[in-house]
């Protein structure tokens, strides 16, 4: 697995271009991408999960150029291989916890697999909330299953973007080590995107915007 960004630029209407960095993240590698408010965080992370079209440069992951990508396979590109865990959770409310997993496995054109979505959960300790609407869950909870859901397709990256933002420090280091864990265990690439400087003895590799 790996993640290569070279000469990324992007422009919102008419304000000036943002510029990042070049960077390369190697098999399992880690990486904590700080920044204050402004920056251009959440725009790189859209860039990398192919949310936003790319205007300048090139994203490579697992070898795929994104760019070359239309969209209906950027978006079934996105649902195999890439997960996503937000500042703010977002399920659909209806659904219970399982059938929210079960939901990204179908949208990922992965079988849907009950008892594969149940032992993910038991190993984020959440298999008590399978049946449960989300909106039952705290704060802490919604961000386990939030991650659950990311891994589910057993991706070659998961982008984070501000997850601890909301939790106090316990909390905060707890997700942010569940993050690195489940990232190593999957095999997965993992791309934290933060302003929170409380994550940075959490990570060997770091860029600040």
């Amino acid at each position: 697995m790996s993640v290569v960004c070279n000469q990324l630029t992007h422009q919102y209407l008419s304000n000036v271009p943002i510029a990042f960095p070049n960077f390369e993240l190697k098999d399992k590698e880690q990486l904590l991408l700080l920044g204050e408010s402004g920056r251009g965080k959440t725009t790189l992370l859209h860039l990398l999960a192919g949310i936003l079209p790319l205007q300048g440069g090139d994203i490579h992951i697992n070898k795929t150029a994104l760019k070359s990508l239309k969209k209906r396979a950027l978006d079934k590109f996105r649902g195999q291989n890439i997960g996503l865990v937000f500042q703010q959770a977002h399920f659909v409310k209806s659904l219970s916890v399982m059938d929210n997993l079960l939901l990204a496995q179908k949208l990922g054109g992965k079988p849907c697999i009950p008892d594969f979505a149940l032992e993910i959960l038991n190993e984020l300790n959440m298999g008590f909330s399978a049946s449960k609407k989300t909106y039952e869950l705290s704060v802490g909870e919604q961000q386990r299953v939030s991650i659950a859901r990311a891994i589910i397709n057993k991706p070659a990256l998961i982008l984070a973007d501000e997850p601890t933002s909301a939790l106090d420090d316990k909390n905060a280091a707890a997700v942010c080590q569940l993050l690195c864990d489940t990232a190593q265990k999957v095999g997965a690439n993992l791309i934290v995107v933060t302003h929170d400087k409380r994550l940075q003895t959490s990570f060997s590799k770091k860029l600040t915007l």
